[in-house]
C-alpha cells in the first residue's frame, strides 16, 4: 500500500505533534525504548490516564460552552440576540457550574433523561480530573456511569455519549457564533 502523501504544512504539523508527544511520554515507541519492565507498564498506564483526563477536560469545557449559549439561542428573536439574553449568558458563564446550566436548560427544554445522566457523570468525572492530580484510591477513581473510564469500552462510551450531547445542543447553538 502506497503511504499517503501530506502537505508541507501537513509535515509540519506531523512532526510538531510527534515532539509533543515525545515530551508529554505519550509516544508508545518511546515508552517501550526507553523503559523497563515495571516502570515501562507505569509508564504506559500513566500515558492512557494523561489522555483521558485532557479528553474529560476538553469534552467539559466544550460541553460547558455549548450548554452556556442554549439559554441565549431560546431567549433571541428573529436572527438577533437582546441585550438582556447576552446578560443572562454572561451570568451562565461567568458564575454557573455545568449543572446549574443543565437546571436552567431544563426549565426551557425537555433535556432526554440519558442526556442528563451523562451531564451529571461528565461533571463528577471532571471534577476528579480537575482536583486529584494522582488517582490512587477508590474515591478518586476516573468513573463513569460506575465504569473504570480507564478502560477502553468505558472510554469509547464516554466519547459517544458526550457526542450526543453536542448532537443534541451545537446545532441550535451554532448560528450565536456566527454574530
Amino acid at each position: 500500500m502506497a503511504k499517503p502523501r501530506v502537505t508541507t504544512k501537513q509535515q509540519a504539523l506531523l512532526t510538531h505533534l510527534d515532539g509533543m508527544t515525545h515530551m508529554l511520554w505519550l509516544d508508545p515507541e518511546q515508552l517501550v525504548t526507553t523503559t523497563v519492565g515495571r516502570q515501562r507498564t507505569e509508564q504506559i498506564e500513566r500515558a492512557i490516564e494523561y489522555l483521558i483526563r485532557s479528553s474529560v477536560l476538553m469534552w467539559h469545557v466544550r460541553i460547558d460552552s455549548t450548554l452556556t449559549m442554549v439559554p441565549e439561542a431560546h431567549a433571541q428573536s428573529g436572527n438577533k440576540v437582546s441585550l438582556r439574553a447576552k446578560h443572562i449568558t454572561y451570568a451562565l458563564a461567568e458564575r454557573s457550574s455545568l449543572l446549574t446550566k443543565l437546571e436552567v436548560i431544563k426549565s426551557i427544554l425537555e433535556v432526554p433523561t440519558e442526556i442528563q445522566k451523562s451531564l451529571r457523570a461528565l461533571n463528577e468525572v471532571r471534577n476528579v480530573c480537575a482536583h486529584r492530580l494522582i488517582i490512587d484510591n477508590d474515591e478518586g477513581r476516573l468513573v463513569y456511569k460506575k465504569h473504570d473510564l480507564l478502560k477502553l469500552a468505558c472510554f469509547h462510551e464516554f466519547v459517544m455519549d458526550m457526542g450526543d450531547i453536542l448532537n443534541q445542543y451545537e446545532p441550535e447553538t451554532r448560528w450565536l457564533l456566527d454574530i
